[in-house]
C-alpha cells in the first residue's frame, strides 16, 4: 500500500493494485476490509478525474464493494453501494454511450444476484417473492440494455455477461416457480 501510494502512479493505475488486495481480503474472508479498500481507491479515482474512464473505474470499484457485502450476506449494505454507483451512470453514459450501456447492464445484474441471494436468506414469504420479483427484473432489464448496445462491441465482457444473465433469469424462474402462491 506505501509503495502503491509513493509510486506516483496515476488513481487509476493505483486502483488496480488496491482491487488486488481487495480480493486479497476477500479471499481472506475480511469483507469488511476488501470494502474499505475499494471504497478507498474509488474516492482517489474520484478525486483525480471526472471523464469517462475514471468514471467507469469508480462504477467498478463500487460494484466490486457492493458484492463483497453480498458475500457476507450484508444485503442492507450492498444495496446502497449499488445504488451509489447507479448514479455515476447518466454521467458516464453522455460521455461515453457504449461503456456506460455496459456499465448499467452490469450493475442490473449484480441488482439481481443481490436481491436473489436475498430472497434465498429471507424466510418471510411476502418479502421473499418480493426480492425474487426484483431479481428477476433486474436481470431482465439488463438484457434489454444489454441487446440495445449496438453491432458486436469491442468492450470486454458482453458476451461473458449474456451467458450469465441467461442463466440468471433461468435461476430466478425457477425459484419463483417454487414459491407458494
Amino acid at each position: 500500500i506505501i509503495y502503491n501510494n509513493e509510486s506516483g502512479k496515476t488513481a487509476l493505475a493505483k486502483a488496480e493494485g488496491m482491487k488486488q488486495l481487495a480480493n486479497y481480503y476477500m479471499e481472506s474472508k475480511n469483507y469488511a476490509a476488501a470494502r474499505d479498500t475499494l471504497l478507498t481507491s474509488e474516492r482517489d479515482v474520484a478525486s483525480e478525474a471526472d471523464d469517462a474512464e475514471h468514471i467507469y473505474v469508480r462504477i467498478q470499484l463500487k460494484r466490486q464493494a457492493a458484492m463483497c457485502m453480498a458475500n457476507c450476506a450484508l444485503y442492507e449494505v450492498a444495496e446502497p453501494l449499488l445504488r451509489q454507483a447507479g448514479r455515476l451512470l447518466d454521467h458516464l453514459q453522455k460521455q461515453d454511450q457504449k461503456r456506460g450501456a455496459l456499465a448499467r447492464a452490469q450493475l442490473l445484474n449484480d441488482q439481481g444476484i443481490v436481491y436473489y441471494l436475498w430472497a434465498n436468506s429471507t424466510k418471510e414469504l411476502p418479502r421473499r417473492k418480493s426480492l425474487f420479483e426484483q431479481s428477476k427484473q433486474c436481470f431482465a432489464l439488463s438484457a434489454r440494455v444489454l441487446g440495445g448496445i449496438s453491432g458486436d462491441s469491442e468492450l470486454d465482457g458482453i458476451a461473458h455477461l449474456r451467458r450469465a444473465l441467461h442463466q440468471n433469469l433461468g435461476l430466478v424462474r425457477q425459484d419463483l416457480a417454487f414459491e407458494p402462491r
